[in-house]
């Protein structure tokens, strides 16, 4: 798509963050749309396009969005931040002791 082009089904948009590969948007409710690819567990799910409720984190409301090249940063209101997607170089701040 060469023009701007409005994105359809989405609530009013708070913000957004994207990747080669993937985007994130915070809905004005304090929810996140994840779209594009699911390679690496980088939507929070498997599904290409994914709305994760504030229920999907702890029943906060998400405050922004950051995405990275196959990972994932999400910030609640409560300033507590989540992460999904690859983490091969540790990007998403865990370590192997922490899946377990």
């Amino acid at each position: 798509m060469l023009v701007p082009t409005k994105v359809p089904n989405l609530d009013p948009v708070h913000c957004c963050s994207s990747s080669e590969s993937h985007t994130g948007v915070v809905t004005f409710e304090g929810a996140l749309v994840m779209f594009g690819s699911p390679a690496e567990g980088r939507l929070g799910g498997v599904e290409d396009w994914l709305k994760h409720s504030p229920a999907s984190f702890e029943g906060k409301r998400i405050r922004s969005v950051c995405c990275g090249g196959m990972h994932t940063h999400v910030l609640t209101e409560d300033l507590e931040m989540y992460s999904f997607g690859g983490n091969r170089k540790g990007q998403l701040g865990l370590t192997r002791s922490d899946f377990q």
